[in-house]
Formats: structure tokens, sequence, C-alpha cells
């Protein structure tokens, strides 16, 4: 059983510094584990980053910077890590894109979906996207009849 199960279906480490809102910035990939969150609420997938370029003055370029999918997030969480995947493949997030990454893959021996046996690669010890680089655009949000809370919307794309 994985984390990234039901996947195909879905629409860093935390000490490092997070992205701030309405910001534009250009990453490398330093590393990306999966790891139990510590408030006991499901799986994380903290994602590390060289920051190459950005728009933020609170960073300069070689700056670490990270981004932690939550499971607890819900359907969030595994839309948010596909459009990530995509991102890393260099492919924008098309209807066409999200449907053949759904797909398994022939060659996979385990019988994955494209975008499950990538993510899995990534988190293991072969930390498959580390030196892959992503665009991401930051963005404040407010979730839905909760004024108080706030937080980041991250839109990864191809570099």
């Amino acid at each position: 059983m994985s984390i990234f199960d039901g996947i195909e279906r879905a629409e860093v480490f935390e000490s490092s510094p997070k992205m701030n809102p309405n910001h534009s910035y250009r990453l490398e990939v330093v590393r990306m584990t999966e790891r139990k969150s510590g408030q006991g609420n499901g799986m994380i997938v903290p994602v590390e980053f060289k920051i190459l370029e950005t728009t933020d003055p609170a960073y300069r370029p070689g700056d670490n910077v990270s981004w932690v999918p939550k499971q607890s997030h819900g359907h969030a969480f595994l839309s948010n890590l596909k459009a990530f995947a995509l991102a890393i493949a260099g492919l924008p997030a098309t209807k066409e894109n999200l449907e053949n990454m759904d797909q398994r893959d022939p060659e996979d021996p385990k019988g994955r979906s494209y975008v499950k046996g990538a993510l899995e690669d990534a988190v293991s010890e072969g930390n498959t996207f580390a030196g892959a680089t992503v665009r991401c655009q930051t963005a404040a949000s407010t979730p839905k009849g909760k004024p108080d809370q706030k937080f980041v919307v991250h839109r990864f794309s191809p570099d």
C-alpha cells in the first residue's frame, strides 16, 4: 500500500522556510521525502528546493525553501502532488496530459500509473526528482467560511 494510492482519480524539510504568497520562484528540487505528520494526522511529503530565481525580496538565489503537502488536506493532497509531478515532467496541466499520466506504465514492473510511479520513485532513496527545475507562483488564500485562517497556494509549472 502506498500513500499515493488513488492519485489516478485525483483532480523539504519542515525546517526550511516556506515560500511567501504573491511571488514567483524558479526552483531546483533538492529532495523529496514522505513521513508521518508530527501532529499524527496522516502523512506529509516535504519537498526541499534551492531557489534559482525569485521576485520575493525575503530570499536570494541559493536559499532553500520548502513545500509540505499534507494528507490531512484531503483531495488537495493528491491533486497538488499530481500537478507538481506534471511540472517536473515538463508538461502543462492539460486534460490530455492529466489523462496520460493516469495510464499504467507498460514498462513498470509494479504495474503503476506513470504519475504514481514517478512520485513513489521520487520519495525513495533514489530521489529521482532531485536536480529537476520547476516554476512556482504563490498566492494567499482563505478557506471558505474560515476568514481567520490563511494559507499559501502553490501553482507549479514546467521550467
